[in-house]
């Protein structure tokens, strides 16, 4: 193929539930001059089987195999290979409009943008829940957005079609090693870069999220996590040289992130321990930013109130499983927490 408009990136690990629904709206796209390169992330179900009975009927399928090394170098290896003017990156239990590549390609080309930034549908367990991005698209379509929101839209890869020459001549990757907010690294990166923006305010994306019965999830370590991120993009010189505005919406950004995973906490035993970790992002944001700055970012305020109302409280089961009706001390490594009397 001589003419590849677009490549479309699917990471994969262990998604055969839901790959068939993946490919299928890809490969019916009317958009035909496409690649799809599919990275096979060390899977150990029937994913990479899947993968290769589509690559018999379907020529424009790529795959690659490697060691699982995690989604960031499964999009970095496949953008290295790719062909396409376009990229756009899938996550392998979503899927694709059937008009998505077509019009999402008219329109980038249309006015020469680096990034287009399109609008999606959240399904909760298969039920259709929201549009993602609609109304901030439509503030940024009427110059009424802020950096805050701008920021906002910045926080994910696949609601995005990127010019390919734009990521390859300024060397845009993902960053390794890091577990959370990579595709909000990559977006702020393209951002820093100077990318050209444009919106558009059609749903084009299906975002698929299912409800486990944890109260967790797999999301117990991403405040931490979050705050691995933060420090790696805090410490880039690009970063340092951008104006306070733009870091202190970043910021806000992040502890957006914080506060979403803590209100997913129901589990009283869990929030024992994302409450150190809110408690160490808070202490890392007011070694580097003085007070004044951080009350600018609602998000922060957010979780000061949090580290107020808790605060001397925790670890929260030992305080309630003691049943404290008469002491009112407890020592915990060291240190000396004072208690009310409590009938928990």
């Amino acid at each position: 193929m001589n003419n590849i408009r677009v490549s479309v990136i699917i990471p994969i690990f262990n998604a055969e539930k839901y790959l068939q629904r993946c490919i299928d709206s890809v490969i019916n796209q009317t958009l035909k001059d496409i690649e799809i390169i599919c990275v096979n992330d060390g899977s150990t179900d029937k994913s990479p089987d899947i993968i290769k009975n589509y690559m018999r009927k379907d020529k424009r399928i790529i795959l690659i195999n490697q060691e699982n090394q995690g989604v960031s170098e499964a999009r970095n290896n496949a953008i290295d290979i790719a062909r396409g003017d376009y990229i756009v990156f899938l996550d392998a239990d979503d899927n694709f409009e059937v008009n998505a590549l077509k019009n999402l390609y008219k329109e980038i080309t249309k006015k020469d943008y680096d990034i287009l930034i399109f609008a999606a549908n959240l399904f909760i367990n298969n039920k259709f829940i929201a549009k993602i991005n609609y109304k901030l698209i439509y503030h940024m379509l009427k110059n009424k957005g802020s950096i805050n929101d701008f920021i906002q839209l910045n926080t994910v890869v696949w609601d995005k079609i990127f010019k390919a020459e734009f990521l390859k001549k300024h060397m845009i990757r993902y960053p390794k090693g890091l577990f959370v907010s990579e595709d909000g690294i990559f977006c702020i990166l393209c951002y820093f870069a100077g990318a050209k923006y444009g919106y558009l305010n059609e749903c084009y994306y299906n975002h698929y999220d299912e409800i486990e019965n944890s109260a967790t999830s797999n999301k117990n370590y991403a405040i931490k996590e979050d705050l691995n991120s933060l420090k790696y993009l805090s410490n880039l010189e690009i970063f340092k040289k951008q104006e306070q505005k733009i870091r202190l919406a970043i910021v806000n950004k992040f502890c957006g992130g914080a506060i979403f995973y803590w209100k997913k906490l129901e589990d009283e035993n869990y929030r024992n321990k994302f409450y150190q970790d809110i408690l160490n992002l808070k202490f890392y944001l007011e070694q580097n930013y003085n007070e004044d700055d951080l009350f600018k970012c609602k998000n922060y305020k957010k979780i000061y109130k949090i580290f107020k109302k808790f605060e001397g409280k925790f670890p929260y089961n030992i305080y309630c499983k003691m049943k404290f009706k008469t002491c009112k001390k407890l020592r915990i490594f060291g240190k000396e927490f004072i208690f009310p009397k409590t009938n928990c």
